[in-house]
């Protein structure tokens, strides 16, 4: 699956809750041309917004389903 950089992680995880218990394996790939950089986001506004957004929706993804431990 190709995704944009600012996606892949939250991505990543909703399709390993979607895979779980079956023998499907996913491969999660950023586009090339991304305009996020996940190493430098908070050096322009774009970035920190994107990244602020994404970070919520993935504190979000957390509480709803939890790291197994």
């Amino acid at each position: 699956v190709v995704v944009t950089k600012d996606h892949a992680r939250r991505l990543r995880r909703v399709l390993d809750r979607a895979a779980e218990g079956r023998t499907i394996r996913f491969s999660v790939r950023s586009a090339h041309y991304s305009g996020f950089d996940p190493d430098q986001w908070w050096r322009t506004r774009t970035g920190m917004r994107t990244g602020i957004i994404e970070f919520q929706k993935l504190v979000l993804d957390l509480l709803r389903h939890p790291v197994p431990f």
